[in-house]
């Protein structure tokens, strides 16, 4: 059994290290207003730390789930791990950093719980960082590697803008989900891109470079490593991204689906992307990280008008939004329905939730949602993030 946390922006922690860490504000109420989201992709046997105010019964905020709904991961808080005997839990958090470590060491002190802590590795601060996925890069894919670099002072970062031809993409090394990029559209910096780069690299010292490609399709590959080091293949995610390139929602459906519409952009080259992709993560993260892990993809256009995959875009070493979206759809959705897997963040979320539970009612087919609105997380007045699920109905015969 396992004991998960959603603790987003855990790569700031591992930045951070053994120091002391505390997220930003918006980053802790992310983590507050969704920490029911383990519940939908755990195991039914696991149970999800949510906050000790929170009402553990999903009835409370979905009365009308169908009698025949799947199981679900249990949500407990710190009272009920107090009060009650669980058979030995194994922390879960969302990304693995030492401060969420701590925190379930701390909770077990508290509480007097049987939970396994798995160790902090030193690797997996290498394994995270941005640099990471480049050296994945050069193996998968070595011309489009070729510009990529680390700047490790502002005067580094302008030479290589001046040397090669724009656009470019600046990254953070410890960010992801499309935070903490910057689009260059010249070979100069202006003042506020100079700005972005000085507090980037006084925080994390040092930006990655990569040239910027003409999109077409953003999507990903969702693994598993297990506990021999194999990358077993989970599923495809097809995901849109905001004008910036920060994720804001994922496609449900079928898995064939998916894999077509992709095939069909990209020809038959995907199976052997996929193929090269597995064996390179076994060789990096086989047999120092055991868990999920979602490499980030692009379909994009090449200068001569050829279509390309750009195999590794970027590389989470976690649970994913991708990872979240084929549980959803392959546990509680009708195999012949389709919709949404949406995140977002605004200050009328409450009003939009009332407002979408009017407009997109539920409908259930043996158990599982067919069409409407479904929210993932309780929804309170004062709520600003939500996550949910948007069926459309059905789209296939």
């Amino acid at each position: 059994m396992k004991l998960h946390l959603f603790n987003p922006g855990y790569e700031a922690g591992v930045l951070a290290g053994a120091t002391g860490y505390t997220p930003a504000a918006n980053i802790q109420r992310m983590r507050r207003e969704l920490a029911w989201l383990p519940v939908w992709y755990g195991n039914p046997e696991d149970c999800v730390l949510i906050e000790e105010d929170e009402e553990t019964d999903i009835r409370r905020f979905l009365p009308d789930l169908s009698a025949g709904f799947p199981p679900l991961a249990t949500p407990i808080n710190r009272k009920l791990l107090t009060e009650h005997r669980f058979p030995e839990l194994t922390a879960a958090p969302w990304g693995l950093s030492p401060q969420s470590l701590r925190l379930f060491d701390k909770l077990k002190r508290q509480t007097n719980a049987d939970i396994h802590i798995p160790l902090w590795k030193d690797a997996y601060a290498r394994l995270t960082h941005r640099q990471t996925a480049a050296e994945c890069l050069a193996i998968l894919n070595s011309r489009l590697s070729a510009f990529n670099a680390q700047a490790t002072d502002l005067s580094e970062a302008k030479r290589c803008i001046a040397a090669s031809r724009p656009p470019f993409v600046l990254k953070t090394p410890y960010s992801s989900s499309g935070r903490g990029l910057l689009w260059i559209h010249g070979n100069r910096l202006t003042e506020k891109e100079t700005a972005w780069v000085r507090g980037a690299i006084e925080k994390q010292g040092s930006v990655c470079l990569e040239r910027g490609l003409e999109k077409i399709k953003d999507f990903a590959m969702e693994f598993f490593i297990d506990e021999q080091g194999n990358a077993v293949f989970q599923g495809f995610s097809l995901f849109e991204t905001a004008g910036k390139g920060a994720y804001s929602g994922n496609r449900l459906e079928r898995q064939e689906s998916l894999r077509r519409e992709l095939t069909d952009l990209a020809s038959d080259g995907l199976q052997d992307v996929q193929t090269a992709v597995g064996n390179v993560l076994q060789k990096v993260y086989g047999g120092i990280y055991t868990g999920y892990i979602g490499i980030d993809m692009m379909i994009y256009r090449e200068d001569n008008g050829n279509v390309a995959v750009h195999p590794c875009v970027e590389i989470n070493m976690r649970y994913t939004m991708g990872m979240v979206a084929v549980r959803l759809f392959e546990r509680f959705m009708d195999a012949n329905s389709g919709g949404s897997f949406q995140t977002t963040c605004s200050a009328t979320a409450f009003a939009d939730h009332c407002a979408m539970q009017e407009m997109y009612p539920r409908r259930w087919t043996d158990g599982r949602l067919t069409k409407g609105y479904l929210p993932l997380c309780p929804v309170r007045p004062d709520t600003h993030y939500r996550s949910y699920i948007l069926s459309g109905g059905e789209l296939y015969d």
